[in-house]
């Protein structure tokens, strides 16, 4: 992360994801070591189950305190979950991941929920073309939207697998198509070519210990 800022420049968000992988004392540790590299936000530290409440309201001011947010809740579903969290001062950044909140119009009630809340909403959403274009409606119609996660450079299916209107990139934005009722199609065949498969258990089937 250190070599990141040198190499970004001063002004450019640095953001580090950790997957949940610390207990408070480590991810403290972590944010005080991380303190030259004047993070944007510090993701994902801790499980975000209600024994590590107070721990998270602890590495949220630690983190406030030198000036950088605390964001976290891709896994989150539905409304009544976020508003738990908003409740209990947890988060300055929440990460409503489209395929697990409850679908794009559950994301944009939570949108506005967090918006009402004083907590900003940025949509996880590293799971390619159909869920970019979901999450991009939604945050094109949310009150706000700091900003939208995006894909790019892991497969060359990406983009191969959609048709219709482009999602691609340009200068750090993604464009809502304008024309009247442009949806996102996919490559059947492609699709085909690429049968599901189960990924192997992660780091998250530990969350609810």
């Amino acid at each position: 992360m250190l070599a990141l800022r040198e190499a970004l420049g001063p002004s450019a968000r640095l953001m580090v994801d950790c997957h949940w992988r610390f207990d408070e004392a480590h991810a403290l540790k972590v944010l005080q070591d991380l303190a030259p590299a004047r993070l944007h936000w510090f993701e994902c530290p801790i499980a975000e189950t209600h024994a590590h409440w107070d721990a998270t309201r602890r590495l949220r001011a630690a983190a406030n305190a030198q000036g950088v947010l605390l964001a976290a809740a891709e896994t989150q579903v539905g409304l009544a979950a976020f508003q738990t969290l908003f409740d209990e001062g947890l988060y300055d950044v929440v990460m409503p991941d489209v395929k697990y909140c409850g679908g794009p119009w559950e994301m944009l009630r939570i949108a506005e929920r967090a918006a009402a809340q004083g907590v900003q909403f940025s949509p996880h959403n590293p799971s390619g073309p159909i869920c970019s274009w979901h999450s991009l409606l939604v945050a094109a119609v949310a009150p706000a939207c700091d900003m939208l996660e995006i894909q790019f450079d892991e497969s060359p299916l990406y983009d191969s697998v959609q048709a219709g209107p482009s999602l691609r990139m340009e200068d750090g934005h993604l464009r809502v198509p304008a024309q009247a009722g442009s949806v996102l199609a996919v490559q059947p065949a492609l699709l085909a070519a690429h049968p599901y498969q189960a990924v192997p258990p992660g780091i998250e089937t530990l969350l609810n210990r």
